[in-house]
């Protein structure tokens, strides 16, 4: 199957999210200086009607621009949207008069109550320091740079905070993860309101490679075992992302950002959703970037990779102590 040319999807994107909702039967409502869609909380749109998140759901799909709000909302692949979406072009050209108005009304509306802000801080970091070395089995000094570049940090509720920096350093997006894990009870993490999926948790290396991981703890865990198994050269001079919960939109703005990548290895969680993100992301290149990069995936041998951590450091430990029955 081709890809779609550079002009059908330019077309394509030009569509108005605020319109088309409107004319495929979506309840819109105006909230301030932004739209959302009746009957799913946490999604919001921005005035414009190019942009839009949901906030409630931290998973990789749920943001970006028309063509994923048609994937997310109709449940379609991308090729099934933008085809929908092709059918929609040809038969709306213009934005209808209610989208006219309601985005001269969103525009029109003050923003300063909505702007992206960073949880409190606590007053020290012992507990971010507990769960993440002691708990997930994360190498300290890799601990500490992050802290120490400001890209983790504890909040005043207890809960590690990764944050993802734009091009000068200005942090634009946040998530937080709590530092309590019972059994049997999910753990907290989402979005900080307001967050620019835009940008992700990030190491910046200085190779063309690019090494794609679902969450910080993963990515923070690859790069423990790659200092463990003596390749920490490789963990410097690759570059890290992790898309907890930023959608493809941050993949696809860190690849516009960074024009040196050239190769891309997909490393995210060996499950159905880990598969199928990986799938969608290797599908969104071979779309819209076709031949430019290179593309590699390295799933793995658990669930996700701090379990692979776990794992490693629990067989470390069984050849010693078989060692020391053995003296």
């Amino acid at each position: 199957m081709g890809r779609f040319s550079d002009e059908v999807l330019n077309q394509v994107t030009s569509i108005n999210i605020i319109d088309w909702a409107i004319n495929n039967g979506y309840e819109v409502s105006r909230k301030n200086s932004q739209f959302k869609i009746n009957n799913f909380g946490g999604l919001l749109i921005d005035a414009e009607g190019q942009k839009w998140n949901r906030f409630s759901d931290d998973s990789k799909e749920a943001g970006g621009g028309i063509i994923q709000f048609v994937m997310y909302m109709e449940q379609l692949e991308f090729r099934n949207a933008v085809e929908k979406l092709m059918a929609y072009k040809n038969i709306y050209q213009e934005p209808s008069e209610q989208a006219v108005r309601f985005i001269k009304e969103a525009k029109e509306a003050t923003t300063s109550t909505e702007s992206f802000e960073l949880p409190k801080r606590a007053d020290n970091y012992r507990r971010l320091y507990a769960y993440l070395i002691k708990t997930r089995e994360l190498d300290k000094s890799i601990v500490d740079y992050y802290v120490r570049h400001h890209k983790i940090y504890e909040d005043d509720r207890h809960n590690v905070v990764f944050c993802g920096g734009d091009e000068n350093g200005v942090i634009r997006s946040a998530s937080r993860r709590g530092t309590y894990d019972l059994p049997g009870k999910e753990a907290f993490k989402g979005l900080v309101k307001f967050s620019d999926k835009r940008y992700p948790f990030s190491f910046e290396g200085t190779s063309d490679r690019l090494l794609v991981f679902e969450a910080p703890i993963d990515m923070m865990s690859y790069q423990t075992l790659l200092k463990e198994t003596n390749q920490p050269k490789t963990s410097i001079r690759d570059s890290f992302i992790a898309l907890n919960g930023i959608a493809n939109e941050g993949f696809c703005s860190y690849l516009e950002t960074h024009p040196h990548i050239k190769r891309i290895c997909f490393c995210l969680d060996n499950d159905e959703a880990g598969i199928n993100s990986t799938a969608n992301l290797i599908e969104i290149i071979d779309e819209q970037k076709r031949g430019l990069y290179e593309m590699d995936v390295k799933a793995p041998i658990t669930k996700d990779w701090n379990q692979d951590l776990k794992e490693f450091h629990l067989a470390i430990e069984n050849e010693n102590n078989q060692h020391e029955m053995e003296m």
